[in-house]
């Protein structure tokens, strides 16, 4: 399934049972109170569980324990609870090798972690996993329901195990999502140290009564930046900026340590993507040595040599893709960058009207707006230019995966599935999205709702001016969030079922009502363009065993070779505009099995189509 890893010694949590009749049973309304037998009884490896000051185990998950002690399952209508095992946070791979190494599996397992060596034909053959097609084709008509709604990437999620498919995992999947991070600017630098490119006005604009308003107009006449000249125009001022304010250690723009966003972000914006991605007829596509590639990095060393761009950014090997120097971010003394949503509106003003310094930040009256991926108006030629971004990295409706393992094959199978499938309904999206309903908290008298202020329940419907609903007289049927949950997401998480298996999706409501309107502007900008070439983790999984190996090879060895080769380009330290130095690079990747893992790859997707 993936590649080759070495096992590492573990840290296991090993965390209670849900327990029916015990602890915690008189603060809570109980209706199945019954003992269960140890068929009905299902152990979890839960990757990410919430934070222990909520609640030690996810057995007390409220959402958990209403659907555990309020329904039964299956054709018996049998009672069914959970035990969960969760590894501290940074120890899920080694934990997972070991468990499967040490064949310590725990009936249901998060697989998302998975980094054995074992395919899923071995994990198959070997009868480490059940499998679960008879389950799925029988038990499961939510599920199958949504994997019909969505036939275009509905072969992705059943398994290739030699010449037959089968399901062996089951993934969560989302109804619709919102981005999380994207490309984020300095507004109100704009405003400060800008002017009208057509006319030469100073620009006016600020915070009043909370509400941000500015004139600010790019080159291409938009009122937000559309084209690589916009981006150009954009940090050119952000230098100006950072000049004006005496900021020694910021700059215009951070850049991700390697060079080249693997994701293909900003990468695709000429005309390609990062690394290995997919066209519209299904031909796979090598981003790193193509055309595109070359005339991105040429770009990024023009943007280099003007001082756009972070002069130590190779050095942040450690830093994520979405919180690249996030420490100057925070402090208010970069332009433009790639950052969590966290980072937008007025959220980074930390300032407490305090006037911009090297003590106190550069944070006062800041104000950050979303961008979209840019299209290339300036560099390469026509099969560079004006092209709409395709790869980059978007949430998927694809979630985290689970596997059933062979420890359960003896136990109530049918019970399970039933609620697993039940996770896929229209009410347990709800309570997997936003948490329990008032009628639901009523019924339960859930401790952890009452402690945290949550008699209302987590929601309520309202319409499309947050009226209270009312059926068939009002406009919409709206989810809006308490606002106890909306200006706390820790307390929400913990609040709803969003680690475990099932459905998902995001109201309009919740947009409308929990969202500032900078903060809905910057998720229309990064949704803009269709992210339709990335190949999913899905995709990857559909590898044969000795092609996983190949690629899990190659790519250690690439992503090692690119993070030391595209930062030459873009500094200038090896010329981009060498033929001689491209082809050279070119070989050298191909050296290291480029061609026979593109290889490997369209067998895969040749057999997905077929």
């Amino acid at each position: 399934m993936s590649g080759k890893t070495k096992a590492l010694k573990s840290l296991l949590c090993i965390l209670s049972l849900i327990s029916l009749t015990g602890c915690g049973q008189s603060e809570d309304n109980l209706s199945n109170s019954t003992a269960l037998s140890k068929d009905q009884e299902f152990s979890y490896w839960l990757g990410t569980g919430e934070n222990v000051s909520y609640y030690p185990t996810y057995a007390d998950n409220p959402c958990l324990k209403y659907l555990t002690n309020t329904k039964k399952w299956g054709t018996n209508q049998a009672n069914i609870k959970f035990s969960f095992r969760t590894p501290p946070s940074g120890t899920q791979t080694s934990d997972i090798v070991t468990m499967f190494g040490t064949d310590d599996l725990s009936d249901i397992i998060d697989f998302s972690f998975y980094k054995g060596q074992a395919s899923m034909e071995d994990l198959y053959n070997n009868n480490t996993l059940l499998d679960l097609t008879e389950y799925v084709e029988n038990k499961m008509p939510n599920y199958k329901k949504w994997l019909a709604d969505h036939p275009d990437i509905a072969k992705y999620y059943i398994d290739r195990v030699g010449d037959t498919k089968r399901y062996m995992e089951l993934y969560s999947f989302n109804d619709s999502v919102v981005p999380f991070w994207g490309y984020c600017y300095r507004r109100d630098w704009l405003v400060e140290y800008g002017t009208n490119p057509t006319t030469g006005k100073a620009f006016t604009g600020g915070w009043q009564n909370g509400k941000w308003s500015d004139d600010v107009v790019f080159p291409s006449k938009l009122t937000y930046p559309k084209y690589i000249s916009d981006w150009e125009w954009m940090l050119d001022i952000f230098k100006k900026a950072v000049s004006a304010k005496a900021i020694s250690d910021g700059y215009p723009m951070s850049l991700y340590y390697t060079g080249a966003n693997p994701n293909g972000d900003l990468v695709s914006s000429f005309g390609g993507g990062g690394s290995f991605f997919y066209n519209d007829n299904g031909t796979i596509e090598v981003g790193t040595t193509s055309d595109n590639m070359r005339v991105y990095l040429t770009c990024m060393n023009k943007w280099y040599q003007k001082g756009y761009i972070d002069k130590t950014y190779a050095e942040h090997t450690s830093d994520m893709f979405y919180a690249t120097d996030s420490k100057k971010i925070h402090a208010g003394k970069v332009g433009l960058w790639y950052g969590q949503s966290a980072t937008l509106d007025n959220f980074l003003d930390i300032s407490e009207g305090k006037e911009d310094s090297a003590e106190n930040g550069y944070t006062k009256g800041i104000c950050v707006f979303g961008a979209r991926q840019p299209i290339n108006d300036i560099y390469g030629g026509e099969e560079n230019k004006y092209k709409d971004p395709n790869c980059f990295y978007s949430p998927s409706l694809e979630g985290a995966p689970i596997v059933i393992s062979s420890k359960a094959k003896n136990k109530d199978l049918d019970a399970l599935f039933s609620f697993l499938d039940y996770t896929f309904s229209d009410e347990g999206k709800l309570l997997n999205q936003y948490g329990l309903s008032k009628a639901q908290y009523e019924e339960t008298q859930d401790s952890f709702y009452t402690e945290h202020k949550l008699t209302d329940g987590a929601y309520s419907y309202v319409d499309s001016l947050g009226n209270s609903y009312q059926e068939g007289v009002s406009d919409k049927k709206l989810v809006k969030l308490n606002p106890v949950l909306s200006s706390d997401t820790a307390l929400w998480s913990a609040s709803k079922m969003l680690r475990t298996f099932g459905r998902r999706f995001v109201d309009e409501g919740e947009r409308k009502f929990s969202y500032t309107d900078i903060y809905n502007n910057a998720l229309d900008e990064w949704l803009v363009f269709k992210n339709s070439g990335t190949l999913q983790t899905s995709f990857y999984g559909q590898l044969k065993s000795e092609d996983a190996l190949k690629f899990s090879t190659f790519n250690s060895a690439a992503s090692e070779f690119l993070s030391k080769s595209f930062p030459k380009f873009i500094s200038g330290a090896v010329d981009i505009a060498s033929d001689d130095n491209w082809n050279s690079f070119c070989t050298a990747l191909k050296k290291r099995g480029l061609d026979n893992v593109k290889a490997a790859l369209q067998e895969t997707m040749d057999y997905l189509s077929a």
